[in-house]
């Protein structure tokens, strides 16, 4: 029937004109209600198209303009060993959908290494489709394999895109509390004024990826979904979606068809997925219980967890993102989420958005500034949590890639057969999405991105939020009134790419003094934008922004735009402290007053990574920290981990000549602050070879103490080595060379690290430790009293530890660690430990005294120890010892019982490019008088390197980028080798002289 216009006000006063809704439904679509708001980045998007949808006959959005932030490189997330997994299984996507790439002799070999039994198509009704997840494989491996191990190995064979393990995601979950009267909320997003303008679509879905949900709940029965194309009980995939009898969702944990919450465990935990699905979804206006935005959509019931687990830990919560998207599902929530980004995750992600659904996810209660997934990936909207006076609520996390915000307290809902009260973002988050289904019933033609963008961008600003946490909630507080009517264009950045500028040194690490050229692309996915301009800015002091804002002109709904043709220019200061994140705000200004805010960072010379070996993970940094770089934080970084336990609360570079001479990088006078005696040169920030020349993984950095007060004029090399050979696999060796930064003596140096170990349930029984020192082995250790889990430290260069103290962290380090007590610790030799009671320790271990002449160097190696108990430390110390000798201190093939090299070799350098100094690496077959030189482009001689005799072995030589103690210009430089076997040791396997150059360039 046909319905007269009529005039109506929104809640805020504005008058808003409307007009008869489609298809003789009574609906009425808002064409004009101009009000400006401020946003922010962290919702990433795609534009449209159209596919249809096997088992479900409505047609779908499809997003075939895809945003340039998802084409991303093979292996773009790294295995995350802190983050629990499941046992015995990966996730593995061969490269280009191809599984006959590479050798398969190599792959056999590589499956049979990692324990691999069995691989199982994980979508094989996507095969049709060519979908890039149709590649996913589940391999099943060996009962107690290493599935961090397994899945780093399995990425050896080239035919492997990624391969990583199937994390376990946790619930948002806080206990219920009765606050104030029902659902206070939706008078807060003006749900009653929404319906004023249209009551919801039926044919609506929303995904609800959580702990399944009770079918027989009075006010959920009637919206629960119901599979159109599964005939019930015939055991026959009949709509070909991958799972048999799915009728009403399915249970992916448990691997069957009833998605209903666990009557094995009855714990509240397991009621979850009910009361978010209450929020999303419960009936309304039909005399019973509570109401739901969304009105009429269904609910499509997905159960990811297991029903014997008391934790409800979402253990296949992705899964159930892919059966919901492929199913039909128009919103998908999300009301779970954890730390570390996956390949996996990200892969099926990128598939549903691709599918046409909106991904809606909380952003977690941790009350902390972090990203969480899958709140955090791209394409997805992340959702924090406010309160009774619309401020942050008490539990919510924060961020810059928050999109919006909704309320979260005292959230009345379903629970089991009745009602409860519950907190949390994950209440946040069916808000939202049921909002959104509201938006996709009203702009059916809209994709799932469009519509999230239309909820982000109609969003209420906040009223003076804390400074603290300002732009880091979103654009505003969700609001369904405006979400119908507000005519927006949504502006955001679609992909972008930073890059060294006009004289930058092209090593890919942005440095102090240098250029930096920001690109990016603009997309509009809603109304057309005229008179877009976009300005960059920051209020870094050490970064200045030229060229910074870019005239867009006009965007038509889904139309990008590019700068490529004109940067953004960005300058770091010549003197900035390496290791700073540089924010960048970006102002997105468009005619009828459009307002957006984005955020993007770099960070000023990256100044810490990890370092690997098969059990063992060590953070390493160029400024002489380990474990984390921003003391007492310990954000930057991830400690000492052992089987994905942290053992490390601090460690430090400490080097003393006095008592009024100390430079180091621990814990200050000042108990809350951290000394910063030492910082990167010029290209010695933290580069990390997977492999390396030496290891499984090799790190280095480059560092001097001229920041500390009456400095030693100390440069440090640092070299940090992971394994994964048997025998190998529970320590990181460092290897520090240290020497004088001018040509000056350097007398009476001690030399050592501090390291505060906090051992036993990832450090929180700090209080139940013991310390312990084996003189035999330079060892010392730290122990969890309980349990015997071990760390431990050993000096295994030649000659061992001089330098032990033991250090009671209350009585000693609670109040400060002042430069007395660190020369204390460092010069006064083995000292004894006085007390051994269970208590919170740390310990000191190095050398000294040493004297370093002008031009000359000392090397000290440290092993870095974990173990189950005290004497497998010390197994591993001995091991440690061993791979010391075998990498550093070789005396020749039988002294070592180790097979030599197998040919005379001059393998290169690394870094090339470098600056400021580099490492050549190269081979003796047998014993040999070496020379190696450096010559410039005309020939000449620059440096000489090595003029000896040497054993068979391989080894490095680190030139500096100088000649006579004078630096040298940038360009192309030539090592040369010249071995002579035989004369001492008796003939090598080769006869005859050997000689190699190799190319390398130095860059300044």
């Amino acid at each position: 029937m046909k319905m007269r216009r009529r005039s109506i006000s929104d809640p805020y006063g504005n008058p808003v004109r409307t007009t008869a809704g489609r298809s003789g439904s009574h609906r009425f679509i808002a064409v004009m209600l101009v009000c400006l708001f401020t946003g922010m980045q962290g919702y990433e998007a795609g534009a449209a198209g159209s596919v249809s949808h096997a088992g479900n006959k409505s047609t779908k959005k499809n997003t075939s303009v895809r945003s340039n932030a998802f084409q991303k490189k093979a292996n773009r997330y790294p295995v995350h060993r802190d983050v629990p997994a499941l046992p015995d299984v990966l996730h593995v996507k061969y490269a280009d959908g191809s599984t006959a790439k590479g050798d398969p002799l190599q792959r056999q070999s590589v499956l049979a290494r990692i324990g691999a039994e069995r691989e199982e198509h994980l979508f094989p009704h996507r095969s049709m489709s060519r979908s890039p997840i149709s590649q996913i494989r589940r391999l099943h491996l060996r009962s107690g394999t290493d599935v961090y191990e397994a899945a780093e190995t399995l990425m050896e064979d080239p035919s492997v895109e990624w391969a990583e393990p199937v994390y376990i995601r946790e619930l948002y979950y806080d206990p219920s509390d009765t606050l104030i009267s029902r659902q206070w909320y939706l008078g807060t997003i003006h749900a009653t004024e929404a319906w004023e303008l249209f009551r919801g679509d039926s044919t609506i879905v929303i995904g609800i990826i959580d702990t399944g949900v009770n079918f027989t709940h009075p006010d959920l029965a009637a919206h629960i979904w119901t599979n159109p194309n599964e005939i019930p009980g015939n055991g026959v995939d009949d709509d070909g979606n991958g799972v048999v009898d799915d009728i009403n969702g399915y249970d992916f944990a448990d691997n069957d068809n009833d998605p209903t919450p666990s009557t094995t465990v009855v714990v509240g935990p397991s009621y979850h997925g009910t009361t978010t699905a209450g929020i999303a979804a419960a009936v309304t206006d039909n005399v019973t219980g509570i109401a739901s935005p969304s009105f009429n959509a269904r609910i499509m019931a997905v159960k990811t967890s297991n029903d014997d687990d008391e934790n409800q830990y979402v253990v296949a919560g992705y899964e159930g993102i892919e059966y919901a998207a492929f199913n039909g599902a128009h919103i998908i929530n999300c009301s779970f989420g954890g730390p570390g980004a996956s390949n996996y995750e990200q892969a099926i992600i990128e598939d549903a958005i691709a599918l046409g659904a909106l991904i809606v996810a909380a952003a977690g209660n941790e009350d902390i500034e972090t990203e969480a997934y899958p709140a955090s990936y791209p394409g997805v909207l992340s959702v924090a949590a406010t309160d009774q006076n619309d401020l942050k609520s008490n539990f919510s996390n924060y961020d810059y890639s928050i999109d919006l915000s909704a309320p979260g307290v005292s959230m009345y809902t379903t629970l089991n057969e009745g009602y409860a009260y519950a907190n949390g973002t994950s209440y946040s988050a069916p808000l939202v999405s049921s909002v959104a289904a509201l938006v996709m019933g009203y702009y059916p033609e809209w994709t799932g991105l469009q519509v999230g963008e239309q909820v982000r961008v109609s969003s209420v600003s906040y009223n003076n939020p804390p400074a603290y946490y300002e732009e880091k909630l979103g654009r505003g507080i969700v609001d369904a009134y405006r979400a119908l009517t507000l005519v927006s264009p949504s502006i955001r950045i679609a992909d972008y790419s930073f890059t060294e500028g006009a004289g930058s040194n092209g090593d890919g690490i942005f440095d102090p003094g240098e250029q930096i050229r920001l690109q990016f692309s603009l997309i509009n996915y809603l109304e057309p934008a005229s008179n877009i301009l976009l300005t960059v800015q920051t209020d870094h002091p050490d970064v200045s922004v030229t060229d910074g804002e870019f005239a867009a002109g006009s965007l038509g709904m889904l139309e990008q735009v590019s700068n490529a043709g004109d940067p953004v220019v960005l300058q770091i200061d010549p003197l900035a402290e390496r290791g700073q994140s540089v924010d960048l705000l970006f102002r997105i200004n468009a005619g009828g007053g459009y307002e957006d805010l984005a955020h993007l960072q770099f960070t000023i010379s990256p100044s810490y990574a990890e370092v690997a070996g098969s059990n063992v993970s060590l953070t390493i940094t160029a400024t002489g920290k380990l474990g984390f770089a921003d003391y007492p934080d310990n954000r930057q970084g991830e400690g000492f981990l052992y089987k994905g336990e942290n053992l490390l609360f601090e460690g430090a570079v400490m080097a003393a000549t006095g008592a009024t001479r100390v430079s180091d990088a621990a814990r200050g006078a000042d108990q809350n602050g951290q000394n910063n005696d030492f910082q990167p040169i010029q290209g010695g920030e933290v580069v990390v070879w997977r492999p390396g020349p030496l290891a499984d993984e090799q790190g280095r950095s480059i560092f001097t103490d001229e920041l500390a007060s009456g400095n030693l004029n100390l440069k440090v090399r640092n070299e940090s080595l992971g394994f994964g050979d048997a025998g190998a696999e529970d320590f990181i060796l460092l290897s520090y060379t240290l020497k004088p930064t001018i040509m000056t003596r350097i007398e009476g140096l001690f030399f050592g690290l501090f390291m505060d170990w906090d051992v036993g349930n990832n450090g929180l029984n700090a209080r139940l430790n013991k310390p312990g020192w084996d003189g035999s082995r330079s060892l010392g250790f730290i122990y969890d009293y309980p349990t015997g889990l071990c760390g431990g430290l050993a000096v295994v260069s030649q000659g061992g530890a001089t330098v032990y103290a033991s250090v009671h962290n209350p009585d000693d380090i609670y109040n400060g660690y002042t430069d007395l007590e660190k020369w204390s610790d460092l010069s006064h030799g083995i000292q004894t430990i006085t007390r051994n009671n269970a208590d919170d320790y740390s310990h000191v271990v190095g050398i000294g005294p040493v004297t370093i002449d002008p031009g000359d160097s000392v090397i000290v190696g440290f092993a870095v120890i974990a173990g189950d108990d005290s004497s497998d430390v010390k197994v591993n110390a001995d091991a440690a010892q061993a791979k010391w000798q075998e990498l550093y201190e070789s005396t020749g093939v039988a002294d070592e019982g180790t097979a030599a090299p197998a040919a005379f070799a001059l393998r290169g350098n690394y870094p090339n490019p470098f600056n400021p100094e580099t490492a050549v690496v190269y081979d003796l077959a047998g014993a040999a008088d070496v020379v190696l030189t450096v010559h410039d482009l005309l020939g000449r001689e620059v440096a000489r390197l090595v003029d000896e005799h040497r054993p068979a072995g391989q080894y490095e030589a680190v030139w500096d980028g100088t000649s006579n103690g004078k630096a040298v210009p940038a360009g192309i430089y030539f090592a040369r080798l010249q071995a002579r076997p035989g004369a001492r040791i008796g003939a090598g396997p080769e006869s005859g002289d050997f000689s190699a150059v190799r190319k390398m360039l130095l860059v300044r």
